[in-house]
């Protein structure tokens, strides 16, 4: 006779389709749960992001809503925040809040969680404590203080930054990933190690790229939301491919559309010598854990960047060039000293991955 199998657990989890650096931070959190503890958890995971992307990412099944709950902020391109618009599409989200925290309760409900994991909606966190299901929320960053940076000079601001944060608190714990924000005002609030995923190592990665051996490999990527990248200005450089993760294609024989290359983005950035990126956790813990040096796009104001920027410079090689440099492709020299130091020696593990999955389980009671 054969043993009964034990009911799974079921995990409710909620990611903010802000470009692709929330979804960056859970997805080896995500792999490592199924991948060690699959047999005992069903996933279900809402967000925005469309499910092929997803279906890439993620190495298990798992039931996709489609749908996103948080607004984030509302954005010219990848750099630059619209603190008018954003103030008003916040202000028009908690003037509904009766509304959607019943419908947020009610599609959590239908899943059966056990527990709740956002990164990063308020809304989630709230509706999980009217069921009395324990949350968690993990993120490098929250929406109010974001929010608060942008926004908080204008009418009635102060109102929806402290129910945002008042909906923060009612998390069961809030984790913090190595390099995040400071969240004292966050009594739930937990400390972890970065976050990343590691790639695999190909010797033949060159070669499937027709390029020699000794070739550097420059990766720019500047996430997901869309950003003018204006590629034909990059400056051309001996020796030197770049690959664009960029839509479109670039029209010149030593830059690749990422798209033509067989292996995944992860791979591709353990494999380059150099990636040029804006500010952004993922890109900057990955690329670091990775031991591959950053150059980065000065993005003024963003509140995440100075703690993202400080600890970078305390654990790779980098360099920052200014915005209207880097649009004008005025940036070989810095890229070629970054080429000419190498990769860092230290390296730098993705601790909080396995942290993050140990306050999961406590939370599913497994």
């Amino acid at each position: 006779m054969s043993a009964v199998q034990p009911k799974k657990k079921s995990l409710y989890v909620s990611i903010s389709a802000h470009g692709y650096g929330h979804f960056g931070q859970m997805a080896p959190i995500l792999n490592k749960l199924a991948m060690e503890h699959g047999n005992r958890i069903r996933f279900t995971i809402q967000t925005g992001i469309n499910e092929d992307f997803l279906q890439r990412h993620l190495h298990f099944e798992f039931k996709h809503i489609a749908k996103s709950d948080d607004i984030g902020m509302l954005m010219v391109d990848s750099m630059e925040v619209k603190p008018q618009k954003s103030h008003r599409a916040y202000r028009d989200y908690h003037q509904t809040w009766p509304k959607e925290a019943m419908l947020k309760v009610r599609e959590i409900d239908r899943q059966r969680a056990d527990a709740v994991v956002s990164n990063v909606s308020y809304l989630t966190l709230a509706a999980a404590k009217q069921l009395n299901t324990p949350s968690i929320g993990i993120c490098s960053l929250n929406w109010a203080y974001i929010y608060l940076a942008y926004c908080g000079k204008l009418p009635g601001s102060e109102e929806i930054y402290s129910k945002a944060l008042s909906h923060y608190r009612e998390a069961d714990r809030f984790l913090i990933p190595t390099p995040g924000m400071p969240m004292s005002t966050l009594g739930n609030q937990r400390t972890i190690g970065p976050l990343a995923r590691l790639g695999n190592h190909y010797p033949n990665f060159r070669e499937r790229l027709n390029l020699p051996q000794d070739h550097k490999i420059i990766l720019v990527s500047m996430g997901g939301i869309p950003h003018q990248t204006h590629r034909e200005k990059w400056p051309v450089l001996d020796n030197v491919t770049w690959i664009d993760a960029g839509p479109g294609q670039p029209g010149r024989a030593d830059i690749i559309p990422i798209k033509n290359v067989p292996y995944s983005f992860i791979d591709i950035l353990s494999q380059a010598d150099l990636v040029v990126c804006k500010p952004g956790y993922g890109m900057f813990t990955e690329a670091t854990c990775n031991g591959v040096p950053v150059l980065y796009v000065k993005r003024d104001q963003w509140p995440e960047g100075p703690h993202l920027v400080r600890w970078l410079e305390e654990n790779n090689h980098c360099l920052e060039v200014e915005r209207e440099a880097f649009d004008e492709g005025n940036f070989a020299e810095q890229a070629a000293q970054l080429l000419n130091r190498g990769k860092a020696s230290r390296s730098i593990a993705p601790t909080g991955v396995g942290e993050a999955c140990g306050y999961i389980l406590e939370a599913l009671g497994l």
